[in-house]
């Protein structure tokens, strides 16, 4: 994390270099955007530096085929919607069937990328910071200090897997919390002018110095902001787990619920973040719920965007630095306001899998003095 962070530091000061040469076009009224393009744009940015260490600036070039690719494969039409509740419940057949979840043009774009990208920095000794290195260190095809790194063999498909998985789960799903938070501290005044003010205190410490990583993790009430925004708008409204083995719990008033062994459970995320049992006035936001004093009294499994224990989400950490960042520089050099065609409050729309408000995301930003 330590090492990509670079990489996303570059693209988001170069997305918000892009909102500040067009505000500059009429400077005098603000920006007004649809932010859910912007941002989904950034983690395109994101995702192609570091999973694929391609630098590409989907600001200036906005047809590039990397974006098309991504928008490609991670909107879902009725088609892949009836694919992916086929998979859900008939594993065996799709598998049996060989039913791709997506179209062969697009599995077959990623694997030569991947592909040819490693071959390429193997036969010209390049080094990068990105997923691509870590996988060619998992291979054998860079040396490496890591222990226990060459445990396995590693086959094209689940190489290139890898760097699917983290595109498809990063690609709108970053984007969406981004929007979320981006929004809620617009229609929040005071938590836009706390989160300002740590903003700004940390430009002040920091002299002039670039930003660090370390220097984001350590930003308090962001923490508290983002997981605000991940407990009201859930990116996964449910999550699903295998059970490994016969069990039995206690349940209600002594009643017994039994669990086999390869029974699927069902875990209602959205319904936990916002039980009146577990969070009061749930439809609220409320950062401060997060703060120190205050998290500690959550109960454990009702908060869970990531999901928990081993087989939790293994890029959040990535997806919140992601966010962080660019709020940072947002916020920092932009007053969030409502636009005309901001939905206040937010209503989302009934139709397709991804959260997304009636309206769409649109935020007018003013630029500070």
């Amino acid at each position: 994390m330590r090492q990509m962070f670079q990489l996303m530091n570059k693209v988001a000061i170069g997305a918000v270099d892009y909102l500040k040469q067009q505000q500059k076009k009429d400077p005098s009224q603000g920006l007004e955007i649809d932010v859910k393009n912007f941002v989904t744009r950034y983690s395109n940015d994101i995702i192609a530096s570091t999973a694929f260490g391609l630098e590409i600036n989907s600001f200036v070039n906005n047809n590039n085929e990397f974006y098309l690719m991504g928008k490609k494969v991670t909107t879902f039409t009725f088609l892949q919607n009836i694919k992916f509740l086929l998979y859900t419940y008939f594993k065996k057949l799709m598998k049996f069937l060989n039913v791709g979840m997506f179209d062969k043009k697009s599995t077959e774009y990623f694997m030569r990328l991947v592909l040819d990208a490693m071959k390429y920095r193997q036969e010209n000794n390049i080094m990068r910071p990105d997923m691509i290195n870590m996988l060619m260190e998992a291979r054998g095809m860079l040396s490496s200090d890591k222990p226990n790194l060459h445990n396995r063999e590693w086959s094209d498909i689940e190489i290139v897997a890898q760097c699917f998985l983290f595109f498809f789960a990063g690609f709108d799903g970053v984007a969406s919390l981004t929007c979320f938070m981006a929004h809620e501290i617009m229609e929040n005044a005071t938590v836009q002018e706390k989160l300002l003010k740590e903003i700004q205190e940390i430009e002040q410490n920091l002299k002039g110095e670039p930003i660090t990583y370390e220097v984001i993790k350590s930003m308090r009430y962001m923490d508290c902001v983002i997981s605000e925004t991940l407990r009201k708008w859930s990116q996964a409204a449910f999550m699903d787990r295998v059970c490994n083995q016969d069990t039995t719990y206690e349940v209600n008033n002594g009643e017994k619920l039994e669990i086999k062994k390869d029974d699927v459970i069902w875990i209602p995320v959205a319904g936990l973040h916002r039980d009146l049992n577990y969070y009061k006035n749930p439809e609220d936001f409320v950062p401060e719920r997060f703060n120190a004093e205050n998290k500690v009294n959550i109960k454990p499994f009702t908060y869970l965007p990531f999901g928990i224990g081993p087989r939790n989400c293994i890029a959040s950490r990535f997806a919140l630095l992601e966010t962080k960042v660019l709020i940072y520089y947002l916020l920092r050099d932009f007053q969030f306001v409502a636009a005309k065609k901001s939905c206040i409050p937010l209503k989302l729309g009934q139709n397709g899998f991804q959260l997304f408000p009636k309206n769409g995301f649109w935020l007018k930003f003013v630029i500070r003095n």
